[in-house]
C-alpha cells in the first residue's frame, strides 16, 4: 500500500509562516539597528578622546573650574557686583546720555562714529553732557576702583537644561565703559588731560574682566570694550596733543592688550553648550527635532526617542557636532588658523544630512565673531604705531613718511597687518596720518576707514592721526566735510 503523502507538497502551517517571513525578519532589522547604535556610540567616545586629546576643559564645570580665582580683595568685578543695581536703574533710563560725546544710548555692541572726528560738542549739547556727567559723578568714581585691581572675574553658575546661559553682567559692564569713555572725552574737550591715560585704563580693564568667560557674547562685549578704548585714544589725540609720557603709556598699554584670539574661550564654551544640550536630549529619551521649520508639526512624544536605530541617529549627531567643535576648539588660540577652520566646518556642513537637526541648528556663525576680533586687532596694531608716530612729529615737527622711520627709536618693529601678515598701511590726507589695515576682505581702499572716507561695506580698520592745526575745533563744520579728507 501506498503513502498518501508521497509526492504532495508540505505546507507550512500558520506559525511557520509568522515566524519565517515576520519575526525573523523584524529580528534581523532589530540586531541591525542594534549594532548601528552601538557603532553611533563608539563613535562618540571617540570624538569624545578626541577632545580630551586637544586639551583643556571640556564640559561647562571644566571650564569654570579652569578659570582664575580671585579673592575679593582682588576682584575688580566686585565694583559691578556692589553697583548692580545702580547700573540696572541707569539701563533702563539710558536714553538720558544720548547727550554724551560718542554715546547713542541704544543697547548695541557697537562704537557711535556721530561725532566727527576733532570736533567738540555744540554749545548746547556740551551744556547738557556735563550736566549728565555730574550727576553720574559717583557713580564713575566708582568705577574708577577698576584701577585699583590686577584683574578678576564675574562669578558665573553652571547652567542647567538645554538653554546655556547668557551673563546679565555683560550689559552692566558695556554701559559703564562707554560712560568712562564719554568723560574721558568730555574732560579733554574742556581741557583736563591730567586723566586722559587713567580713563583708558579703567575702559580697558573693563574687557579685562570678561578675558575668561566661556560664552561668545562675553568675548564679543570684551572685544567692544578694548575697541571703545582704542576710539577713545583716537578721539583724545584729535582734541588735543598729549605728553611724549602719556603717549608712550597709552601706547604700551595698548600693545599690552594685542591678543592671538579672544574667542578662545567663547568657542569652548559654545562647545560644552552642545554637549549639555544634547546629553540633555539623550538621557530623557527626546529625538532632535526637524531642523528648520517643521510646518507646525509637534514634536514627536518622548517613547520615540527609546527606538533603536532613532537612537543611534541622536547619537550619530551628536557626535559629528562634537567633531566639527573640535576642529575649531584645536585652531583656537590663533586667529588665522581657527577661521580657516571656521570656514571648512561650515563647507562640511553644508555637506551633512538634515537628519544630523542637532549640528545644524546650534552650530553658530563664528565668522563675524573672527572677523570682529581681527578688526580689533588691526585697530590697536594701528593705534600703537599711531601713538609711536605722534611721538615721532613732536620730536621732528612732521609725520613719519614710513613706518620703518619710527623703528627703533618709537617702535621695537614695524607691526603686521593681522589680515596678510605685510607691514600696516601708512598714507597722508590732507596733514592727516592714516595707519590702517586692508581689513577682513583684503582690499586696500587707501585708508577708506570707518567714518572717515569709507568707500563701502567693509572699511579698512586703522588710526588716524589729525594735524595739530585741526585738533579741539567747534563742532560748527558739517560731519561730511570733516569726514572727507580732502
Amino acid at each position: 500500500m501506498t503513502d498518501p503523502t508521497v509526492g504532495k507538497k508540505k505546507s507550512w502551517s500558520p506559525k511557520r509562516k509568522l515566524l519565517l517571513f515576520g519575526v525573523l525578519p523584524l529580528a534581523l532589522v532589530l540586531a541591525i539597528l542594534l549594532m548601528l547604535d552601538r557603532a553611533a556610540h563608539r563613535r562618540l567616545n571617540a570624538v569624545f578622546r578626541e577632545a580630551r586629546l586637544i586639551g583643556g576643559p571640556v564640559s561647562f564645570g571644566e571650564l569654570l573650574a579652569a578659570r582664575k580665582s580671585w579673592p575679593d580683595e582682588e576682584n575688580g568685578a566686585i565694583i559691578f557686583l556692589e553697583l548692580e543695581d545702580r547700573l540696572s536703574e541707569l539701563f533702563r533710563t539710558r536714553e538720558q546720555f544720548v547727550a554724551l560725546p560718542g554715546f547713542d544710548g541704544r543697547p548695541i555692541l557697537a562704537v557711535n562714529d556721530a561725532l566727527p572726528l576733532g570736533r567738540r560738542l555744540p554749545a548746547g549739547q556740551d551744556r547738557e553732557a556735563g550736566q549728565v556727567l555730574t550727576r553720574l559723578t559717583a557713580d564713575l568714581s566708582q568705577i574708577d576702583r577698576l584701577l585699583g585691581f590686577q584683574g578678576g572675574c564675574f562669578p558665573l553658575t553652571i547652567p542647567t537644561g538645554p538653554g546655556g546661559f547668557y551673563p546679565q553682567h555683560l550689559s552692566h559692564v558695556h554701559l559703564s565703559a562707554k560712560l568712562k569713555a564719554a568723560q574721558a572725552q568730555y574732560r579733554v574737550m574742556h581741557g583736563d588731560l591730567s586723566q586722559a591715560v587713567k580713563d583708558v585704563r579703567v575702559i580697558l580693564m573693563h574687557g579685562q574682566l570678561l578675558a575668561d568667560e566661556p560664552t561668545l557674547v562675553s568675548a564679543a562685549t570684551r572685544i567692544v570694550c578694548e575697541e571703545l578704548a582704542v576710539d577713545t585714544v583716537q578721539r583724545i589725540c584729535a582734541l588735543a596733543t598729549l605728553t611724549p609720557e602719556q603717549l608712550k603709556e597709552l601706547q604700551d598699554r595698548l600693545a599690552d592688550t594685542q591678543c592671538p584670539d579672544r574667542l578662545a574661550w567663547g568657542i569652548r564654551g559654545e562647545r560644552a553648550g552642545f554637549i549639555q544640550i544634547a546629553d540633555w536630549h539623550r538621557l530623557r529619551n527626546e529625538i532632535h527635532w526637524i531642523h528648520g521649520d517643521p510646518g507646525g508639526l509637534d514634536p514627536p512624544p518622548r517613547w520615540v526617542g527609546r527606538i533603536p536605530g532613532i537612537r543611534g541617529l541622536n547619537v550619530w549627531d551628536e557626535a559629528a557636532g562634537l567633531h566639527l567643535y573640535n576642529r575649531q576648539v584645536a585652531a583656537a588660540g590663533d586667529r588665522k588658523r581657527a577661521l580657516q577652520a571656521h570656514r571648512e566646518v561650515v563647507a562640511e556642513m553644508d555637506k551633512i544630512s538634515k537628519l544630523h537637526s542637532l549640528t545644524l541648528s546650534i552650530m553658530p556663525p563664528l565668522k563675524q565673531f573672527f572677523e570682529q576680533d581681527g578688526n580689533l586687532e588691526a585697530q590697536i596694531r594701528a593705534a600703537v604705531a599711531g601713538l609711536a608716530a605722534e611721538r615721532y612729529r613732536l620730536d621732528h615737527g612732521r609725520f613719519p613718511d614710513r613706518l620703518e622711520d619710527l623703528v627703533p627709536q618709537y617702535l621695537p618693529q614695524v607691526l603686521l597687518d593681522p589680515f596678510n601678515d605685510e607691514p600696516l598701511r601708512l598714507r597722508h590726507c590732507d596733514g592727516a596720518l592714516m595707519i590702517y589695515s586692508v581689513g577682513a576682505d583684503l582690499i586696500d581702499d587707501g585708508g577708506g576707514l570707518r567714518g572717515w572716507m569709507q568707500k563701502g561695506p567693509y572699511p579698512d580698520w586703522g588710526f588716524i592721526l589729525l594735524p595739530p592745526e585741526r585738533r579741539g575745533l567747534p563742532a560748527t563744520q558739517p560731519a561730511a566735510e570733516t569726514q572727507t579728507g580732502t
